[in-house]
């Protein structure tokens, strides 16, 4: 479990004696003008100085902060004493302000304290000065991490090991989900979505909830635990924490199955409601929730009169049919005695979709890495919708002209794959939209990967190179130079080609020529061994001649270059 915080935090009502009224007379000034002044230090301490406490509420540490005091230099030092006790911090060096630790006989715990601040020169008191400070505890939140959808999940309000809270009646969650402009303008977006629960406290401290962490459109979930006492026939809250978090991607499930504590959750028949269509909301109970005396409430759109249904009794399903565009926020809630429990969700309402996505058709490359004796072909292409837009892709391929297969549905514009030589493909890529309707296949090129190994007759080398054998090489040797200006030569037919090589700390630099005309410098040099790796690659939209060249530089130090093979696509 990863602790979490800080968390938020208001006002405790404690035993320790007049610890709230301390914390408010410490809220409203933290420097109180009480100075004993002898008539030694009117040079460095003006009249009517004083002393006050800057810290963070839950921090032990914190700055002194001086107000008519001057730096006396010298061997002025300062010593800082709580709650009126004899015992004093060892002299530090003045500052202004003077960082500070609270870690001393008489600040302990928490609460509101009386600090006593005293400047002196050498063993003389030059100046004495009282301030207030406070001391709050701190809820936090501790969850796993990383945050997984699909997979159990467990939220644990903890106060620090050192404080005992005083009994409270109920803790109040909130669990939201959606993107900032949701979480943090309370904006009702389409990736918004709500569950509040109260629970009994269990010996005054709020039970840890375990969950099924549901998949949401926008993976950003926000935790809120409240402490409440019943009082006056209200809520009087104590600690609050918040934690907000982000999940990776497992199970897609929507609705929370399994819940230690009693949750309602709310959810629709479709997440793309349509208007003039009639929309059906359900509100689950997990975890031994109770629907009670309840109503359910719908609101479509926002500002001052929005379109709005209600509904009460104990209904577990709620049908509204908007008839206007805009998000509509529908709940659920439940009041049973003092404790609330409730849940809303809020997917936009559109016009109906009708029109077809577009694709471009799948454009092949050669793909990045090492290459292991077949060919990594990296596939890309482009899409557009005019409705409510794109969702997903799905790719085929066709070999030697037979049936199509399905190579992926996925949610990218690329897709790496790969094939081995001697074969014809063909890809072909449609897409659909949110809506569901499928655009029409998009065929790309027949196109056949092959790789010249170093020792091909249809590598050209001139001058200094030495064949080496090489188990890790793609046909088990390497045509390696350390002469500069020695080339290697590649004559073909093909839309992509690709420079296969080794790189290594003995490794240098070669200059690529394409077609004769100086195309890009390759560093081959790197502090391990890799083989068979691509290092030069060049794509043209249609095959034909080309002439690839490698010239090695000789680098002083690390010269070797070497040809390990070439990739065409053709």
């Amino acid at each position: 479990m990863v602790p979490r915080g800080p968390g938020l935090a208001t006002g405790f009502e404690v035993s320790r004696s007049g610890w709230a009224s301390r914390i408010a007379a410490a809220t409203a000034s933290l420097a109180v003008v009480a100075a004993l002044l002898p008539a030694t230090a009117a040079a460095t301490i003006g009249v009517g100085a004083t002393v006050g406490m800057d810290k963070d509420p839950y921090a032990r540490t914190g700055n002194l902060v001086f107000e008519g005091v001057t730096d006396p230099g010298g061997t002025y030092a300062v010593t800082l004493s709580c709650d009126s006790l004899a015992h004093e911090t060892a002299p530090v060096a003045f500052a202004n302000p003077l960082a500070v630790s609270l870690d001393i006989p008489g600040c302990q715990g928490y609460g509101a304290f009386d600090l006593v601040v005293t400047v002196r020169d050498g063993v003389t008191q030059v100046f004495q000065h009282g301030a207030s400070t406070a001391i709050a505890p701190q809820l936090t939140l501790s969850m796993p991490d990383p945050a997984i959808t699909g997979h159990m999940f467990t939220i644990n309000p903890q106060w620090p090991v050192d404080y005992t809270p005083p009994a409270f009646d109920g803790c109040r969650w909130e669990f939201r989900w959606g993107d900032n402009r949701a979480l943090n303008l309370n904006d009702a977006n389409e990736t918004f979505g709500s569950m509040l629960f109260d629970v009994p406290t269990v010996g005054g401290a709020c039970p840890a909830w375990t969950f099924d962490l549901p998949w949401v459109p926008y993976r950003q979930y926000e935790a809120t635990v409240s402490l409440f006492t019943l009082a006056g026939g209200g809520h009087a809250f104590g600690g609050t924490a918040m934690e907000r978090f982000t999940a990776t991607v497992d199970g897609l499930g929507r609705r929370i199955t399994t819940s230690t504590l009693p949750i309602a959750q709310v959810l629709p028949n479709t997440y793309t409601p349509i208007v003039g269509s009639p929309i059906t909301y359900t509100r689950y109970l997990v975890g031994g929730a109770t629907a009670g005396v309840s109503i359910w409430d719908a609101r479509l759109g926002g500002g001052d009169n929005p379109p709005h249904w209600t509904k009460g009794g104990a209904s577990s399903t709620f049908t509204v049919t908007p008839w206007s565009t805009g998000n509509l926020v529908v709940g659920w809630t439940r009041t049973q005695g003092d404790f609330l429990l409730g849940a809303n969700y809020d997917p936009p309402v559109r016009y109906r979709d009708w029109l077809k996505p577009n694709t471009t058709a799948p454009v092949q490359r050669i793909g990045t890495g090492a290459v292991s004796g077949d060919v990594p072909v990296a596939l890309t292409w482009t899409a557009a919708d005019r409705g409510w837009g794109l969702d997903r892709y799905q790719l085929d391929k066709r070999v030697d002209g037979g049936a199509w297969t399905r190579v992926a549905n996925t949610k990218s514009k690329s897709c790496t794959v790969v094939l081995p030589q001697g074969h014809a493909y063909r890809f072909r890529i449609r897409a659909i939209d949110k809506a569901g309707n499928v655009g029409a296949w998009d065929e790309g090129v027949t196109f056949r990967p092959g790789i010249r190994a170093d020792a091909s007759s249809s590598i050209v080398y001139a001058r200094a190179w030495v064949v080496t054998p090489d188990v890790t090489a793609l046909g088990g040797s390497l045509h390696e130079t350390d002469v500069a200006g020695a080339s290697a030569t590649l004559t073909f037919v093909g839309r992509d080609v690709a420079w296969l090589a080794e790189r290594g700390p003995t490794h240098g630099k070669a200059k690529i020529y394409i077609d004769g005309v100086y195309a890009a410098t390759v560093d081959l040099n790197a502090v391990g061994d890799s083989a068979r790796a691509i290092v030069f690659r060049r794509h043209w939209v249609f095959a034909g001649t080309h002439r690839l060249r490698v010239v090695a530089l000789g680098t002083v130090g690390r010269p070797t270059v070497d040809v390990d093979g070439f990739i065409i696509l053709r």
